[in-house]
């Protein structure tokens, strides 16, 4: 896998056709705002359309920040990945229980914005074994 975010708070990086997401804790708007666009030029570049979001070790996301995630940054990661589109997404969550709610409401734009399966898992294991499964769109990732 290739790094393109190794931060105290989040770590992204990208493999053959997975683009990964991993909170390891509590990021303020700008360090946030700069994980999601980091993610968002990583798989619009290499149009991976695999996603496994681990949200794990997030804690809270403020209000405005769910929004922007919402409103701006998804909807347009996902029309710029073509007709193809996104194909899956699995999530781990959070036991903080904010932090639980508020990626229920983004992975609730992701669906609204693209009709992509999403899945819920409570380890990266299952998780990733999901997404390497036969996918909905009918490729072999």
């Amino acid at each position: 896998m290739q790094h393109y975010l190794e931060e105290s708070y989040l770590h992204i990086k990208a493999g053959e056709s997975v683009a990964v997401m991993h909170w390891l804790g509590l990021a303020k708007t700008d360090a946030y705002r700069k994980g999601w666009e980091t993610f968002a030029q990583m798989v619009e570049e290499k149009q991976l359309r695999l996603w496994l979001l681990d949200f794990s070790g997030g804690k809270v996301i403020d209000v405005k920040d769910q929004k922007w995630t919402t409103e701006e940054v998804l909807p347009k990661t996902i029309q710029n990945l073509g007709s193809e589109g996104l194909h899956k997404v699995a999530v781990i969550l959070s036991s903080n229980i904010f932090n639980k709610i508020a990626t229920r409401l983004i992975m609730g734009a992701i669906s609204a914005h693209s009709g992509v399966d999403v899945a819920y898992f409570e380890n990266s294991k299952a998780a990733s074994e999901w997404l390497m499964a036969h996918d909905t769109k009918g490729a072999f990732v």
